[in-house]
């Protein structure tokens, strides 16, 4: 994605980031179900990070998507699929 963005974007993109509010403290307070997905293979946010965002919400799932990265949507269509299909049945 960082090659169709260009570095000027992807600059735009990291600063936007950076000043935005810390809402990590609130994550606790989330009291609906929430599914945390993660690409197994995702260097932008890996499922470690995704882990510990999932970890103070007690009503958050966490799963990893094998064999791909940050857009497992696209990579794996099928498999986000099946999972948020299961999710929603529950």
């Amino acid at each position: 994605m960082a090659g169709t963005v260009g570095p000027d974007g992807l600059l735009r993109q990291l600063r936007a980031q950076a000043s935005r509010i810390d809402l990590h403290p609130s994550l606790a307070a989330i009291d609906v179900p929430v599914l945390v997905l993660s690409g197994e293979l995702d260097e932008v946010s890996p499922p470690a990070l995704q882990r510990a965002l999932a970890e103070p919400i007690r009503t958050a799932r966490h799963e990893v998507v094998p064999d791909c990265g940050h857009m497992s949507p696209l990579e794996r269509p099928a498999e986000v699929a099946a999972r948020l299909r299961r999710w929603l049945a529950r």
